[in-house]
């Protein structure tokens, strides 16, 4: 009878996709069956921490002085110390790998002793640019080029190379790209994609009441974040060359308004126009094959600087100032 019954709970995951947890007793032990399904999909394990912080929280700020508080629910921070958070918190295995390329990419002298509190959002961005699926120390990811292989879950690296104050920007893809309809200054020859994201923002991305589709951020006009900043649910937009067959990222927007700033991918995109370049990547956590040696380890990095972030789940945590962020504006 227990046999079946193990079974049927089985059937049901299954079925509904892991959208709800399962627990399995066992000779007095507890099995989750989610947490099973989530060692085989990381990137799904790290959507739905995400997913869960947007729809708990008490109160968001966006804060380059990182303080958070699982338990009261209260998110201050920007977008890399909120990424840093969810991916040490539900994959903290790939996120050190992140965070020890960042240590010897910034501060090899000083691996033992680091000086890096977090990745910022330009360590992600090169964590990614600089990946090689024949070296053992990026296992565990993978790089997404096309916009048929996005999936939620796929973290989004953007790299600030004009001078702006931030480095960059990271979120995290929430949702299937919809195709939209143009806007009147949607560049000929490419298509326009709505993407759904969940970040952490100094502002809403997109509060539009006139353009299609009609999508409001969870910061807009919401109490329990600050001046609408902090942790939300927003959309961004992606364009693709009409004539690419393997639909690579020429350009993106930061929000859903027909008059958000285009910025093109790479100098070689939209050459024809004059078109600011912040380069986006994309990356997926996988699962690991044959579990091989933590990057940290292999090359000796002391992790004591974020082992906070893994225990965040049970303690309040603040950490220093470093910038990284998203800009204000549409």
């Amino acid at each position: 009878m227990k046999k079946i019954l193990i079974f049927l709970l089985l059937l049901v995951t299954i079925t509904n996709k892991v959208k709800s947890t399962y627990t399995v007793y066992l000779n007095n032990s507890v099995c989750s069956l989610q947490d099973a399904y989530h060692q085989d999909y990381p990137s799904k394990k790290i959507l739905a921490e995400a997913e869960r912080v947007v729809n708990t929280f008490t109160l968001s700020d966006y804060d380059y002085n990182t303080f958070i508080n699982v338990k009261a629910g209260v998110y201050k921070v920007d977008c890399s110390s909120f990424l840093s958070y969810v991916l040490a918190i539900s994959v903290y295995d790939w996120y050190e790998k992140i965070y020890a390329h960042a240590v010897l990419s910034r501060f090899p002298s000083t691996k033992n002793n680091p000086t890096l509190e977090r990745c910022l959002a330009k360590d992600f961005y090169s964590f990614f640019k600089n990946y090689n699926n024949r070296s053992d120390k990026y296992k565990g990811w993978e790089i997404i080029s096309g916009l048929n292989d996005l999936n939620p879950g796929d973290i989004i690296a953007i790299k600030y190379e004009d001078g702006a104050s931030n480095t960059g920007h990271v979120l995290i893809l929430a949702g299937e790209p919809i195709q939209l309809e143009g806007f009147s200054n949607t560049p000929v020859g490419y298509t326009e994609f709505l993407v759904k994201i969940i970040d952490s923002s100094a502002s809403p991305h997109g509060t539009s009441t006139t353009y299609w589709p009609r999508v409001r951020d969870t910061r807009t006009d919401n109490s329990k974040n600050v001046d609408e900043g902090g942790v939300g649910m927003g959309y961004m937009i992606l364009g693709t060359k009409d004539t690419d067959t393997e639909q690579k990222i020429q350009f993106w927007r930061r929000s859903n308004l027909s008059g958000s700033v285009i910025y093109r991918n790479d100098p070689s995109n939209l050459s024809s126009g004059s078109y600011t370049t912040r380069p986006i990547l994309f990356g997926r956590a996988v699962p690991y094959d044959n579990d091989p040696e933590k990057y940290s380890n292999y090359y000796g990095v002391n992790m004591d600087r974020i082992l906070p972030y893994k225990t965040l789940d049970t303690t309040g945590f603040t950490g220093g100032s470093e910038e990284s962020g998203d800009q204000t504006g549409d």
